[in-house]
């Protein structure tokens, strides 16, 4: 059972109290009819779909909170840059195709804006510091 069905079925079922899941797959419509109760959701700002949902940096204990769930293309360091090109490219027309924007849409998710090699390499730079600062700030250590 994939991870979030592990965490959906019981709490609609009232076994469990609360989950953070991805807004994904059957989430937006059991919001929707009310077969379970979003809280909040977890982005920059609030999802289209369910405009009544606050976002969860709109408390002011969580200011500039945001978790989201992302997709990236990944190769080689020693992939020839044309290569890398030619991919990013070809990715960037699928995100940006009607195709795509309407299989997104029909799920309830939001388009990711296309980033280039090098802003994808900033993004993931900031994520993992972000991390990092969660980690410490909760006092975690690896094992």
């Amino acid at each position: 059972m994939p991870p979030t069905a592990s965490a959906v079925s019981p709490t609609s079922g009232g076994e469990v109290d609360l989950a953070f899941v991805p807004l994904a797959g059957p989430i937006l419509g059991m919001i929707q009819t009310g077969r379970i109760k979003g809280i909040a959701i977890a982005s920059a700002k609030r999802h289209p779909l369910l405009p009544d949902l606050a976002t969860v940096s709109e408390h002011a204990r969580f200011k500039n909170f945001e978790f989201g769930v992302w997709t990236g293309l990944f190769a080689p360091a020693r992939t020839h840059d044309a290569v890398v090109a030619r991919l990013s490219n070809a990715f960037h027309e699928w995100n940006d195709s009607p195709e795509f924007l309407a299989l997104a849409t029909a799920q309830g998710l939001r388009k990711l804006d296309s980033m280039t090699p090098q802003q994808a390499a900033a993004f993931l730079r900031a994520e993992n510091e972000k991390f990092i600062n969660i980690a410490k700030t909760l006092n975690l250590v690896a094992q």
